[in-house]
């Protein structure tokens, strides 16, 4: 059989296939990705908007001012340890076993206990 470049006569070499199939898995990635961006984009919307009118009801009927609210973010910030314009949740305790558990389970993963759950626990 002759080569010709990437291709032999009678067929594609496996070259060519395997470069196919990374090509196809990379544009299989890029529109997962793609998607997954719009998603948070949109969630991020949603977010400053629900963030700007719990402000504006804040400020009107509890007269907050504005460093008041700088503050209380200041503080929640800081109350990880670090002023980086971020809330870290750090793991809980257990109510029934006393054992360390991560913030995102619902369930103690040793004794089984339902976690206290807030408003913030998905965010």
């Amino acid at each position: 059989m002759a080569y010709h470049g990437f291709f032999y006569a009678g067929g594609e070499s496996a070259v060519a296939r395997d470069a196919s199939s990374q090509a196809n898995t990379a544009a299989s990635n890029a529109r997962k990705a793609k998607a997954e961006t719009e998603s948070l984009a949109q969630r991020f919307d949603r977010l400053a908007l629900m963030t700007e009118a719990l402000w504006l009801l804040l400020r009107g009927r509890l007269d907050v001012t504005e460093e008041e609210l700088a503050q209380v973010a200041r503080d929640l910030d800081l109350s990880d340890g670090k002023l980086d314009g971020r809330v870290r949740r750090a793991s809980a305790e257990c109510s029934s076993c006393g054992r360390m558990v991560g913030r995102r389970h619902t369930k103690c993963l040793y004794c089984g206990t339902p976690m206290e759950r807030t408003p913030f626990t998905d965010v």
